[in-house]
């Protein structure tokens, strides 16, 4: 429950900045290149959308749960292992779900960066 209210807090105050990258956090260290990430956001940047990338975990491994439009019914939510591929990915238009075993819970994601 402590730690509940410390993210809650922790993402209220992420919710007021435009853009927003964690690098302080050690999960942050768990990929030695994350180019392929960069090219994302600067993509999302450049398209002005608003965009959430979370670290957590699936399939025994850390990956990013990348959302590049948030609230475009066309867009689905890609996850990613540290090389950039994509693991699985649900949400769009389609409705594709090619993980269905996937759902961290909210204490073990961690926001990366933000784009509003």
């Amino acid at each position: 429950m402590k730690h509940a209210a410390i993210f809650t807090l922790f993402v209220l105050a992420l919710a007021a900045c435009s853009e927003q990258k964690i690098s302080s956090d050690p999960w942050v260290n768990v990929c030695e290149d994350l180019t392929w990430l960069d090219a994302i956001k600067g993509t999302v940047k450049a398209n002005g959308w608003p965009a959430e990338i979370y670290l957590t975990h699936y399939q025994d491994q850390r990956v990013f749960e990348v959302n590049a439009c948030l609230n475009c019914a066309d867009f689905p939510t890609t996850v990613h292992n540290c090389e950039g591929t994509v693991i699985c990915e649900f949400g769009g238009l389609a409705g594709v779900n090619t993980c269905p075993d996937y759902g961290p819970g909210e204490d073990d994601k961690l926001l990366y960066w933000k784009n509003d």
